[in-house]
């Protein structure tokens, strides 16, 4: 009995000593290179976005709309609804948010999660596919999604600097594409 008393507390101890000494997330440091010129970022210099499937509902309408085939033809196939998860950000300073989505639905993502994200530029006049070709590891069905996406505090060509798991990505003119 005493020696498993002495082990709890050897493991407690274990486990403080590990809690104490593991590095801050906060002071996590994310590198790479743009263009030739390294980057390093910390998560302090990161807006993550959170995600829901029932909030802003005028901007998943307009979702629905754009895309109405492809989700006809998805929810048709499995006979599951989708469930759109969506947050917004200014990301190019005009005052109107993006509208950065995925779809949690078989059709669209892994079993494991692996959803397409899209983001969208919406006009007067059409809604524009602004976004890169990543399919960043995102959990379907688990509204939130911290620390997945996010806005880095540096911009290019006046648009905000999007990260995506631990990949960078900058405007380049017409869309934003990966380091």
């Amino acid at each position: 009995m005493q020696e498993i008393y002495k082990l709890k507390i050897l493991i407690n101890t274990f486990i403080l000593f590990l809690a104490v000494t593991a590095p801050c997330p906060a002071d996590s440091k994310i590198e790479g290179t743009n263009d030739s010129q390294p980057i390093q970022i910390t998560l302090k210099d990161i807006k993550w976005l959170v995600f829901s499937d029932t909030k802003h509902q005028e901007e998943r309408n307009l979702i629905i709309k754009a895309n109405e085939k492809e989700i006809n033809e998805a929810e048709r196939a499995t006979g599951k609804k989708l469930k759109i998860f969506i947050a917004l950000k200014d990301i190019d300073e005009d005052n109107t948010n993006e509208i950065f989505t995925y779809v949690g639905h078989s059709e669209y993502c892994s079993d494991k999660g692996n959803c397409a994200l899209t983001i969208y530029k919406v006009t007067e006049d059409k809604i524009e596919n602004i976004g890169p070709t990543i399919t960043p590891y995102i959990p379907i069905d688990r509204p939130g999604h911290h620390n997945l996406i996010g806005i880095i505090n540096t911009q290019t060509l006046n648009h905000a600097d999007i990260i995506i798991g631990s990949i960078i990505c900058r405007w380049r003119g017409n869309r934003y594409e990966a380091l």
